[in-house]
């Protein structure tokens, strides 16, 4: 498996997420993941970062990324 930077080297775009909500933030990246983008940033900015960004670090095939 490549590194973190060979794998952020190899992508076009990394979708940034601020979100209210942690069921939101796994649902918009499964749906990221689905449409072919394989990487996220979610950022620190509301009180659901924390727990947003452990549920997306528990999909599989997907880089998180936090901001």
């Amino acid at each position: 498996m490549a590194g973190v930077f060979e794998q952020l080297a190899a992508l076009r775009v990394v979708p940034v997420l601020t979100v209210a909500d942690a069921d939101e933030a796994e649902s918009a990246c499964r749906a990221l993941l689905a449409g072919g983008l394989s990487a996220v940033e979610i950022t620190f900015r509301t009180d659901a970062a924390a727990e947003a960004i452990r549920r997306a670090c528990a999909i599989e095939g997907l880089l998180v990324g936090a901001g």
